[in-house]
């Protein structure tokens, strides 16, 4: 698991997960709201060579996730 990402009030923490000796992009998108923690499992199909490269690409797809979805993430 990398280090976690702020992101306007949101937390993405970019994971790694193999597929075919490549790295799917994938990260959880979390926002704290006074109910608890709610967590959005992101997954796409593009895949990378190098772990790092998955992690570089999960954080800018995540943001872009967040700027056109907000919370209805986690609705």
């Amino acid at each position: 698991m990398a280090a976690a990402v702020e992101y306007r009030g949101y937390r993405i923490v970019p994971m790694l997960r193999q597929q075919g000796g490549q790295y799917l992009t994938c990260a959880w998108i979390e926002k704290d709201f006074p109910e608890g923690r709610k967590r959005h499992e992101l997954i796409r199909a593009d895949t990378h060579a190098s772990a790092e490269d998955a992690k570089a690409f999960a954080v800018h797809k995540a943001r872009q996730v967040i700027d056109e979805q907000g919370d209805r993430l986690f609705g």
